[in-house]
């Protein structure tokens, strides 16, 4: 690509949230979108149509055509793509979970390193207006506590609720408390797919902060709400809303009070904001703000996590 020319990115996978990909992506004038390809002929001509873009028959074309892709297909083919793509010197974004090994993970991250290439995973929390704003008053979390409830969507088949939903929260505590991981205990029960769709894990890391994570999608509504306690201060996240509020100690007179905080956030939907991120990072050829680094570690935990309810949970 030359500087003269806009970056050209294209999309693989146009279910249901790879719709939403090409949906933003197609928007932006910035860039040249490329197009979108699907193994589903039907569902990339509709998305095609809906959108004004074009549709590709053959994935390796698509590539050619592209500087940049956005993989969105199911996680058992995230490695293929997204090899495909780093071989042939494109830049990639990779939904979550990055890959569905830990090894398939390593082996994409040393590809990208020997072709100089940026790889930016889709853990889309980390985007939310809510969490920009927390992440600037986190200093040393000593308690956190998260809730991800859904109702049941049968789409999501291929994974327990740990890799569809938990390793978001996962990803979150890894960034609030940056320590290593010290212990983990987890339960979780099988309700409507043979995974796990309700878990539980409660993690402790070496600076003395524990994550009691809850996860569940079987639930009659949904909640993504994320509590965190540090010294004087307590954080309440509603992710969906978004709002932050804060309640700090201070010192007044030599009497304690408390302090109310609502800060008021630039609310943006969270996928254009990662995908905007994601392209500035390869226009800059700066570092990601979700490394393939930081989805590997997610992964590890996840499956960490995963291994441990399987060994507990109740089977049907």
């Amino acid at each position: 690509m030359t500087k003269s020319k806009k970056l050209r990115v294209g999309v693989v996978g146009v279910g249901h949230l790879g719709y939403h990909h090409a949906r933003i992506l197609s928007r932006f004038r910035s860039i040249s979108f490329s197009g979108i390809f699907d193994v589903d002929s039907k569902r990339v001509n509709e998305v095609a149509k809906i959108f004004k873009i074009k549709a590709y028959d053959d994935l390796d074309l698509l590539i050619k055509d592209s500087d940049a892709i956005s993989i969105v297909v199911p996680t058992v083919n995230h490695f293929e793509v997204a090899k495909k793509c780093l071989e042939k010197g494109k830049d990639v974004f990779i939904e979550k979970p990055i890959t569905q090994t830990v090894k398939e993970a390593n082996l994409l991250i040393k590809l990208a390193a020997k072709k100089n290439l940026i790889v930016q995973v889709g853990h889309i929390e980390r985007f939310n207006p809510g969490m920009i704003e927390l992440e600037k008053h986190i200093t040393k979390p000593l308690f956190i506590e998260s809730h991800r409830l859904a109702p049941f969507s049968p789409r999501i088949k291929d994974v327990g609720v740990v890799l569809d939903l938990m390793i978001h929260d996962i990803d979150i505590a890894f960034q609030l408390v940056k320590s290593p991981i010290a212990t983990i205990d987890a339960s979780g029960i099988p309700i409507l797919t043979h995974h796990e769709d309700i878990a539980n894990a409660r993690v402790r890391f070496k600076s003395g902060c524990v994550a009691n994570i809850t996860v569940s999608r079987v639930s009659d509504k949904k909640m993504r709400k994320l509590r965190v306690f540090q010294e004087d201060t307590y954080f309440s996240l509603d992710y969906t809303i978004p709002e932050l509020k804060i309640f700090q100690k201070k010192i007044s007179k030599n009497k304690p009070k408390i302090l109310f905080k609502n800060p008021k956030l630039k609310v943006e939907e969270p996928l254009k904001i990662e995908l905007k991120s994601f392209l500035t990072s390869i226009q800059n050829r700066t570092k990601p703000k979700v490394t393939a680094e930081d989805g590997r570690d997610a992964l590890e935990i996840a499956i960490k996590v995963t291994r441990i309810v399987g060994k507990y949970k109740i089977q049907n």
